[in-house]
């Protein structure tokens, strides 16, 4: 990764470079002599760090032409600024400054920061083989469709390969991507065919996860084309002996040999004609359990979901088709994490609650402080995501008692809050606050900061 470094080239920032480089960072000293254009001609940053003691230009004027640049102005800007400048900073917050670190600063946490706001930076919504739109636009679909779930009738198909691994294992990730291109355009393909709705939504969920959103009286035409187009097409994805043959052979999770049959898709469709919901998370908790029927039939195969929410008839759907838990999470099974959120508006702490578990994270949600503090006590989290201003206690002071509790010292916290007084920023940092979002928040670079800070937690 390129950095390039305007300020002033004495020992303390000769030293941080040589660090950073270290670390694996190509390090470029600017003094701000050099016209910025004559630098791009011969170096492209990553990112860019501008110290507020540079002599020759204020910091602020340097960021300003940054911004400018058409090659720039989406690069991320770092400002290394000292307690005491604050006052300048705040009148300055307009730029685009990407991130702020206070001087003075330990250089291993300046590495950590840029290698994480850097991941966030580059991830992009939409999935970067399909070009379709990613999970944050997801998320958002499917809360407004829960939203307006009385007046409007909808159909939502998570679309899933089976087998998709062993081809993969076989067959290589170049082949194995051209399979996920086919299913988008496959997907893709059908929903302009037989569907021309306003509620039409085509998402890539990752890897061999689609969702698709109609009305629910074009299900039907929808889901036997692609079944049946799929069934059709699979064998061409293989080589004449594995054509001949009929399946791939392979070693399974567990490392046994075994034969797998061709790929084929399971759709599991979920509708509000017999029910609504109550979140996406419990939007995904169905799904989850209706492409686990799709799934246990051979070949492709598309399922609906009939039931209308009765709990007798929940439990009975559950044991006839060998559905033994109810996991406590979204349509990514696996939990990414614990999250404890905290909000005293209830919409905003619904909508995050949704948001995260929509992700894959197990979340914990108070309207309180106090309540928050005290499941801290007694519950190991990954994250806790807190607002500043609350009843009866504020978000700096749960943070403070957050410190002293047995669970609380090493948790990284992060604040979701409308204020953005310097006061507020700096004390919410003294306290280890990792990042400060104000509302309203930019869905895709809160999960993707939300996910960045509980790995990089984990790893050390």
């Amino acid at each position: 990764m390129k950095l390039l470094y305007f300020g002033e080239k004495t020992e303390l920032t000769l030293n941080t470079g040589k660090f950073l480089i270290s670390d694996g960072f190509q390090f470029f000293i600017s003094e701000g002599k050099v016209p910025l254009q004559d630098i791009l001609k011969k170096y492209i940053p990553d990112v860019i760090i501008v110290d507020s003691s540079i002599i020759i230009k204020s910091a602020y004027e340097i960021i300003r032409e940054i911004k400018q640049d058409p090659l720039l102005k989406h690069c991320p800007v770092f400002l290394l600024t000292s307690e005491g400048e604050l006052n300048d900073l705040d009148t300055h917050l307009d730029l685009g400054i990407d991130e702020v670190v206070l001087k003075p600063f330990d250089v291993r946490y300046l590495s950590n920061r840029i290698k994480l706001f850097y991941r966030m930076f580059i991830a992009k919504d939409n999935n970067p083989l399909t070009g379709l739109p990613g999970n944050r636009a997801i998320s958002i679909k499917l809360q407004n469709l829960i939203i307006n779930q009385d007046n409007t009738k909808f159909a939502v198909i998570y679309a899933d390969l089976d087998n998709f691994k062993p081809y993969n294992d076989i067959y290589g990730f170049s082949k194995g991507d051209e399979i996920i291109l086919y299913t988008a355009k496959l997907l893709e393909d059908t929903l302009k065919k037989y569907s021309s709705s306003p509620l039409d939504f085509l998402g890539h969920i990752g890897g061999d996860d689609f969702l698709v959103i109609s009305i629910p009286e074009n299900i039907e035409n929808i889901c036997n084309f692609i079944v049946k187009k799929f069934d059709e097409d699979a064998p061409s994805f293989y080589n004449e002996q594995d054509r001949k043959q009929g399946f791939i052979l392979t070693k399974d999770r567990e490392g046994n040999l075994k034969q797998f049959r061709f790929l084929s898709i399971s759709l599991a469709v979920v509708t509000n004609l017999k029910r609504n919901f109550d979140s996406i998370s419990d939007l995904s908790k169905v799904a989850a359990e209706v492409k686990k029927v799709a799934k246990s039939k051979e070949g492709s195969s598309w399922y609906v979901d009939k039931r209308n929410g009765d709990v007798q008839k929940e439990k009975e759907f559950l044991t006839n088709n060998n559905i033994t838990e109810r996991r406590n999470s979204t349509y990514n099974l696996k939990s990414k994490g614990s999250i404890l959120l905290i909000d005293d508006q209830r919409t905003i702490l619904e909508f995050l609650k949704s948001l995260l578990e929509f992700e894959g994270y197990e979340v914990d949600a108070e309207l309180l402080a106090t309540k928050g503090l005290l499941k801290s006590s007694y519950k190991k989290y990954d994250l806790i995501i807190t607002d500043i201003s609350m009843p009866e206690m504020d978000g700096l002071t749960f943070i403070k008692e957050l410190r002293n509790r047995r669970y609380g010292s090493n948790v990284p916290v992060v604040v979701v809050s409308a204020y953005s007084k310097k006061e507020l920023i700096l004390e919410a940092l003294k306290l280890g606050v990792v990042k400060y979002f104000r509302k309203p928040i930019d869905n895709k670079d809160f999960l993707e900061a939300i996910g960045n800070i509980i790995q990089v937690n984990r790893n050390f």
